[in-house]
């Protein structure tokens, strides 16, 4: 029994059993199923056939004794006889009629009698009691015959007070009105013989019924002459084959019915289910024993795998403390239980590993990162720390964002607990070099860590740690991944890779965990010469908003894909240098040089971010300063142009957006140029001169006021309103007055 006291095996038993016995009923209920309809169907379809030769039998011998009656009924002396109305006083005739019947009578099987009833005499000549008077007859003969003459066909007919089935046939044969009524009587045996012909006969019931209900032969004769009237007969009867069933659940039996004598009559069999089915009954019997031993046999397999299948985990169990233990042995709880304490005292002899080569490591780490080592001394100082070469190695990154100096070396050991506590469920343990506002971590991973071996696996490992250090720490910061070195002598590489992978913050943004393999498939920037040129011609027409859409847009168009940080570089390496290239031909008699901190400058900026308030914030408004200090310089000459323009064209309605398009001028730029130039706005400017030509057409045309204020360009009413304004006086009185 010591077997059994294992949870896992009663519970691997009990699967395995539920699930054997399951599938066994399963698939046994389906046969059984299957098997029990096909043998009922076959033993319905046998009786069918078997009641179908039955029905052709009797038929046979119906339509036999049928043939048969037409020697008698073609009978030429016979056919004289029902017509001689002194039939009874000619003996001779009697006899010879007698004797033809009795001949007949020889010619068929179990015959009783064969009788010729002639009405017109009252005569009856049977083979059976001789000659007859109508006097002399019986109430049922009599009864039989009154209804015989009242049907005028013939008839099959049979009665089950004297056990006899009587076949009547009116004499002639062609004549609506018979003159005689040849009988034939047949012992009952002759339908029995063929009803009993059914091999169920004896646990089955018969009966022959005819078409109206009336039941004429009943193989319980107390049940004979009973008249059936119900829906099972109406369908039997309605039914369009001689020969088919009825199931009849309630009284448990079958009704098998045939019609014959051109379907007046149905035969119908009364068949018990257990009689119609003793075979099926029988073979199911035999099936369910066979299914019951088939059962054991499965299960004796399965309880017997099972055992077998569990020697070895309880062996295994077996060898733990487990003998003092009472009921049921949780096995699996037990070894989970003993491999936690092995992994935990692992674990504790890794850390004490770990911390008592830590300081020897960071020393070394330090020493190798930033300096040049020979391959001895590169050897020598992994011996000296004990780094295992079955190990593979990567190195993290991190870098604060907006870290004080006092504070970060605190940062650092709470980022290298919370990192250490995250890798440590996996059975990892890194090591830390700070390094003022970076924290370099160095992460030793077993081989045979397959499922830690996946480069996402660790980059999903780091995302968890990042998360946890912007919650708990609530400082951001970024972390660069360098690639997973196959030995010892490539950390330096990999801690190269990870400084290069932030670099990469320039396109992805700050707070973000970026791997160094993730930025091999960036691509080169093509620079974007149509979006430079626009920032030039806004920067050569002064016009800042111009400058800083195209600014955006250049931005923009870098952040469209995943760039190559020296190219993004260079790109705004190359836009600098185009703005200073302007700069330097718009100046006349000074060269202009680049500044030579820009390049420092750029390369500090972490993000395109920074960049960006690098140009909008320094570098295009001292660009804008020295291009307006020069444009002041040249301004005269740009005003005087203004002026002819305007003075060429004061007959049209023009704005200060329009002029400075024509002359590609900033319009906020030309009106504060001509507002300082001139001491009047553009609007004041342009208005005294269509004032001042309007005034000379007053004085020296005969032009209507309307026409005149089309002339200048303004509508009457407006150039009334400006004209009284600069002047004092409308334009009406200005003309009397300069008349007078």
């Amino acid at each position: 029994m010591k077997y059994f006291r294992g949870e896992y095996l009663i519970k691997m038993l009990l699967i395995l059993g539920g699930s054997v016995v399951f599938i066994f009923l399963l698939v046994f209920f389906s046969f059984y199923i299957k098997t029990a309809n096909y043998l009922e169907r076959e033993a319905i379809d046998n009786s069918v056939e078997i009641i179908n030769q039955v029905k052709d039998r009797l038929q046979n011998e119906l339509n036999q004794v049928e043939k048969r009656a037409t020697e008698i009924v073609l009978n030429q002396d016979v056919i004289e006889s029902i017509y001689d109305r002194e039939l009874e006083n000619n003996n001779e005739k009697i006899f010879s009629i007698s004797k033809s019947l009795n001949q007949f009578s020889q010619t068929i099987n179990q015959i009783q009698s064969v009788e010729l009833f002639i009405p017109g005499s009252s005569l009856l000549i049977s083979t059976a009691n001789g000659v007859d008077t109508l006097d002399k007859f019986s109430d049922n003969k009599r009864q039989f015959y009154q209804t015989v003459e009242a049907l005028r066909k013939t008839t099959w007919n049979i009665n089950s007070v004297n056990n006899t089935i009587s076949y009547v046939q009116p004499l002639p044969v062609i004549s609506n009105f018979p003159q005689g009524y040849f009988t034939i009587n047949l012992n009952q045996a002759f339908l029995t013989e063929s009803l009993e012909s059914y091999y169920l006969v004896e646990e089955s019931n018969y009966q022959i019924i005819k078409s109206n209900g009336n039941v004429l032969f009943h193989k319980k004769e107390e049940n004979a002459s009973l008249f059936v009237d119900n829906t099972q007969f109406l369908s039997m009867l309605n039914h369009t084959d001689p020969v088919g069933f009825l199931i009849d659940e309630r009284n448990q039996v079958i009704l098998f019915h045939a019609k014959i004598h051109s379907g007046e009559w149905l035969i119908l069999y009364e068949v018990p289910f257990e009689s119609l089915f003793y075979k099926k009954n029988d073979f199911m019997q035999s099936l369910n024993l066979t299914a019951l031993i088939v059962l054991l046999i499965a299960l004796l397999v399965v309880f017997c795998a099972s055992i077998y299948l569990y020697s070895p985990l309880r062996q295994l169990v077996k060898g733990l403390s487990v003998k003092k233990r009472k009921g049921l042995i949780k096995e699996w709880a037990l070894l989970a239980s003993t491999i936690s304490n092995m992994n935990e005292k692992v674990k504790n002899i890794n850390k004490e590993l770990i911390e008592s080569r830590k300081y020897n490591f960071e020393a070394f780490l330090s020493k190798w990162l930033f300096t040049d080592l020979n391959v001895n001394e590169l050897n020598n100082y992994l011996d000296e720390v004990g780094i295992d070469p079955s190990y593979n190695y990567i190195v993290l990154v991190i870098e604060y964002e907006k870290v004080e100096k006092d504070s970060v070396f605190l940062v650092h050991e709470k980022a290298g607990d919370v990192i250490s506590g995250c890798l440590s469920q996996y059975n990892l343990y890194p090591f830390f070099l700070p390094l003022q506002e970076r924290l370099v971590v160095l992460l030793p991973i077993p081989k045979r860590e397959k499922h830690i071996q996946d480069k996402q696996k660790l980059i999903d490992l780091v995302n968890t740690a990042h998360q946890v250090i912007n919650k708990h720490l609530k400082i951001q910061s970024s972390i660069g991944i360098g690639t997973l070195t196959e030995s010892a002598d490539e950390i330096k590489t990999s801690f190269l890779n990870a400084e290069e992978a932030l670099r990469f913050r320039l396109n992805k943004g700050m707070n973000q965990v970026i791997s160094y393999d993730e930025m091999q498939y960036t691509k080169f920037l093509i620079y974007p010469y149509h979006i430079e040129e626009s920032i030039l011609k806004g920067v050569k027409n002064n016009n800042q908003e111009i400058a800083l859409t195209e600014l955006n847009n250049f931005i923009k168009f870098i952040r469209k894909q995943t760039y190559n940080y020296k190219s993004i570089y260079h790109a705004f390496t190359m836009l600098y240098i185009s703005l200073y290239r302007i700069l330097d031909e718009n100046c006349k008699d000074d060269k202009v040089k680049i500044k030579h901190d820009f390049h420092n400058q750029l390369f500090e900026k972490k993000t395109l971010n920074d960049i960006k308030k690098m140009f909008e914030k320094d570098i295009l408004p001292g660009f804008f300063d020295k291009i307006m200090e020069q444009s002041e310089n040249s301004g005269v000459n740009t005003i005087n142009s203004v002026k002819r323009f305007l003075m060429d064209n004061v007959t049209e309605p023009l704005t200060l957006g329009e002029v400075a398009n024509h002359f590609d001028i900033n319009p906020s730029y030309l009106s504060r140029l001509f507002k300082k130039l001139t001491g009047q706005s553009f609007v004041e400017y342009f208005s005294a001169i269509k004032i001042e030509k309007s005034k000379d057409m007053l004085k020296n045309t005969k032009y209507s006021i309307y026409e005149i204020a089309e002339n200048v360009g303004y509508t009457e009413r407006t150039f009334g309103r400006v004209f009284k304004k600069v002047t004092g006086v409308t334009p009406s009185n200005y003309r009397l007055e300069r008349k007078g």
